[in-house]
């Protein structure tokens, strides 16, 4: 190691590193999967933005997704792109799902690192230029509740991630979810942070974790009229990088906004006339 290092490389601009592992945590319902959907078309396309920054790489995405079946995934698609423009794109995002497997898909079991985990990763081997691999959620992917209270797997899934991201060169996204107190709204991120369900080494563990929380109903109502859409609290809410352990990365708060007829939230770019008590 002699020399200047190289500098971090981005997948979206300041906001989610290349190559890294990391964790995108929500309460449910909120559309994180969506999110994840949308990152990776946009990535195939190798143009675009995820939430107001530039989308900086393009390549081939694969997404395990385990709650989701395949016409779901379809209408989620065609939802995002009804015009067909991803016909067009020079890369692929393959979805696997789970649901329609007939089995879950194991990839750890309490304590190791199964045999199934271990093929995948070799067939991710064989896909070039892979940008993006996302898990949805983690917890369908551990046998037990392990996952729930146990630092020691908590760190194994995190160590297995770090592993694909580093031997593939493309960023790991495992999609978690975030207990009750984040249905109310969080003053801080590291409120926020402490929000993210599980052991705490979920979080520990990774080299960056996005968060998303609902603000209070009084606020979401405000921004909503504000923004000329019909009163919802679930369609105004927070996010931010809650842990980095990259530089140059953008860690303020976001307010996202889910604008009528539209299947992802987006952010909001102006907040005129809007005060954040």
């Amino acid at each position: 190691l002699v020399g200047e290092p190289p500098p971090v490389q981005f997948l979206v601009d300041r906001l989610i590193p290349l190559a890294t592992p990391g964790v995108l945590a929500a309460v449910g319902g909120i559309g994180k999967s969506f999110l994840a959907l949308q990152l990776a078309m946009n990535i195939a396309n190798g143009s675009g933005k995820f939430l107001g920054k530039n989308i900086l790489q393009s390549g081939n995405s694969v997404i395990f997704a385990s709650e989701d079946s395949r016409t779901e995934i379809h209408r989620r698609i065609h939802a995002l792109d009804p015009d067909g423009q991803r016909f067009d794109a020079p890369y692929d995002v393959y979805c696997v799902t789970i649901a329609d497997m007939g089995k879950p898909m194991i990839l750890l079991s309490e304590d190791n690192i199964t045999s199934i985990a271990t093929e995948i990763v070799e067939e991710l081997k064989t896909i070039p230029d892979l940008k993006l691999l996302v898990f949805d959620p983690i917890q369908s992917f551990i046998t037990g509740t392990g996952i729930s209270s146990s630092n020691e797997v908590g760190q194994l899934w995190c160590t297995f991630c770090a592993s694909i991201a580093a031997q593939l060169g493309c960023t790991v996204l495992s999609i978690h979810h975030m207990n009750k107190s984040a249905l109310t709204g969080a003053d801080s991120t590291m409120e926020a942070r402490q929000s993210i369900r599980g052991a705490s080494s979920i979080v520990d563990g990774m080299r960056f974790a996005f968060a998303m929380w609902l603000t209070d109903e009084k606020e979401a109502n405000r921004v909503c009229l504000a923004q000329g859409i019909e009163p919802d609290p679930t369609a105004v809410v927070r996010a931010g990088m809650v842990k980095s352990n990259s530089g140059n990365i953008d860690n303020s708060i976001m307010t996202l906004i889910r604008k009528k007829n539209s299947p992802v939230l987006d952010i909001l770019k102006e907040e005129k006339g809007i005060t954040w008590d």
